[in-house]
């Protein structure tokens, strides 16, 4: 299922105190969607990759206190309601790569919310999270018994439109958004045999990296993040986004601007233009947006509208939405 979906799923596992186990591939997002959950939800969240733990680490130090008897110093990063809050996720990330020992240990905080002498607070819920056996990392077998003690096992797929919507909120760089809108296999080619390979994770870094580098170093940088065919595709689009009009220039002269006809450069112009609307340039950017697909234009407004609430009391936008009620509120 794509993250929107996943994200349904987890939730309701979550509210219904009930672990949940996330799997899909390298890079493309598990972590990250549990991780904004727990955010938007005011959750507190402890991250433990289970993989670069042992079975010590997990269960806790054994110490013979003062009346002889043995005992298990509690690990320091297990959640407490003190320091950690009432609610939150406790993040058993990499489960299934982690040792058939820490799986063990792993099982008992699934299984019993306790493992030793400590237990889970009442206010969190277990999640864990992994790659699927044909991934190519180094992996264990889960247990079944462990299996079975999750309610859901998501199983999270790379999907253009959820991606996008997150991209567009997340200040991805539009060239990549509307790259992937016009070819939308390459946003996910996992590879096992390469180093770099495109992710969504890998697409959002590069997005960032490119920022900070001269345009004579993006194609080695995308090289190095996205893997060499993907690379080429991307510096050959942004080739073509910089030979158009900037988004400055189709402000000035937004009724003369030259419209884009490829579907994915004129996506990536309406998110471009979208973080640009302002109030003195709200009437430009309309004017333009008047002369592109409603369904662009209702894609760029909306998006504008998401980043600043404010521009829907300006009259330029009441006038355009009247105008397009229909398509603006489907």
């Amino acid at each position: 299922m794509n993250l929107k979906d996943a994200r349904e799923y987890l939730i309701a596992c979550i509210e219904a105190m009930l672990p949940a186990f996330l799997w899909g591939g390298p890079g493309i997002g598990k972590s990250d969607l549990i991780h904004q959950v727990a955010d938007t939800r005011g959750m507190g969240l402890i991250d433990l990759r289970l993989s670069q733990l042992s079975d010590v680490d997990l269960r806790g130090v054994p110490n013979v206190g003062s009346d002889g008897r043995l005992r298990w110093l509690q690990a320091p990063f297990l959640p407490t309601v003190e320091r950690d809050g009432e609610r939150g996720i406790l993040l058993l990330d990499e489960l299934p790569q982690a040792l058939p020992s820490v799986q063990n240990a792993g099982y008992q905080l699934v299984l019993d919310r306790a493992i030793g002498e400590y237990k889970l607070p009442s206010g969190w819920v277990v999640v864990a999270a992994g790659n699927n056996s044909g991934d190519g990392g180094y992996q264990q077998r889960l247990a079944s018994p462990l299996a079975n003690r999750f309610a859901q096992h998501i199983e999270i797929e790379a999907e253009i439109d959820t991606w996008a919507d997150w991209a567009v909120d997340n200040a991805i760089d539009p060239v990549v958004i509307g790259l992937l809108k016009f070819r939308p296999e390459l946003l996910y080619q996992f590879d096992r045999q390469a180093k770099s390979f495109p992710t969504p994770r890998s697409w959002a870094m590069l997005s960032k990296l490119a920022q900070y580098l001269p345009e004579h170093r993006w194609l080695d940088a995308a090289r190095q993040c996205i893997g060499g065919a993907a690379a080429v595709e991307y510096y050959a689009y942004k080739q073509l986004m910089s030979e158009l009009p900037s988004l400055a220039e189709i402000i000035r002269n937004p009724t003369s601007s030259v419209v884009p006809s490829n579907p994915g450069t004129l996506y990536a112009v309406c998110v471009g233009l979208a973080r640009q609307m302002q109030a003195s340039n709200m009437s430009a950017i309309i004017s333009y947006m008047d002369r592109i697909a409603i369904e662009y234009a209702v894609l760029g407004v909306k998006s504008a509208l998401k980043r600043d609430n404010s521009l829907a009391s300006l009259p330029e936008f009441t006038r355009w939405a009247v105008k397009h009620q229909s398509a603006f509120k489907s």
